[in-house]
């Protein structure tokens, strides 16, 4: 049986200043947690995985996985529906292609550690086996009932913020000021919003990937441990995603 972290904590009371980043699987939410995180830390790298600074919410049960924040506000991220979440918070709301999630996800479930530790080796999956077998029937059509379900509760919410992946590709600096607008209570200044910037491209984050990998939390889990004794990795940011 799979053997999990040892002990269980209840989940920490929300406060109205906490923000939620909300996002499917593959939509971007490791990218967005590490910019909100530099937009509140002055770009700060001082960590050592990026789930100790922004805590995952389904996984806060475990032992050991609440981030320490001592900085205001408090950040969360969630792959959850709206009406599994606390509903006294504020929202980031990020949105992507689904045909860029699928391609994400299909990088990321059959390409990666995910795929070694179910005993395929890179690439027997296909992109059309995963397609037609998990992405549409396992998952049910997630993406677009995910896009619904926020649309309906909190497109005119002041609480909530939109954004897409594909702004951000084109033009990080204008989405990444937004952000700071909604995420502080005073603006960001341009050197700060110069930093998160260069942070946040691709090639820093490869440059950093043991800080995205999520080993602060998987290094708790036996199913993650290999034969040898050594832990299995799960890349975030893949050069062919």
């Amino acid at each position: 049986p799979m053997k999990g972290p040892k002990a269980m904590h209840p989940l920490p009371l929300t406060r109205p200043s906490d923000v939620f980043l909300v996002g499917v699987p593959g939509s971007g939410t490791t990218w967005l947690s590490h910019i909100m995180h530099g937009l509140r830390s002055d770009g700060s790298m001082s960590f050592e995985d990026i789930l100790q600074v922004v805590a995952w919410w389904e996984t806060l049960g475990f032992a050991n996985s609440l981030a320490a924040q001592s900085l205001s506000p408090r950040l969360f991220f969630s792959h959850r529906f709206f009406g599994a979440l606390p509903s006294n918070v504020r929202y980031v709301v990020l949105m992507r292609e689904p045909l860029q999630v699928l391609q994400s996800q299909y990088a990321y479930f059959c390409n990666s550690s995910w795929a070694e530790l179910a005993g395929l080796k890179p690439g027997e999956m296909n992109l059309n086996l995963f397609t037609s077998g998990i992405f549409a029937r396992v998952n049910r059509n997630e993406v677009w009932r995910y896009i619904v379900d926020w649309y309906q509760c909190c497109w005119t919410k002041p609480e909530a913020l939109w954004i897409t992946y594909e702004d951000f590709a084109a033009d990080p600096a204008t989405q990444i000021r937004k952000l700071g607008r909604f995420l502080l209570a005073n603006e960001p200044g341009q050197e700060t919003i110069r930093r998160v910037v260069q942070q946040s491209s691709r090639d820093f984050m490869l440059e950093h990937e043991a800080k995205f990998d999520k080993h602060f939390l998987l290094d708790q889990i036996d199913l993650f441990k290999r034969k040898d004794g050594s832990r299995a990795r799960l890349p975030r940011i893949r050069a062919d995603a």
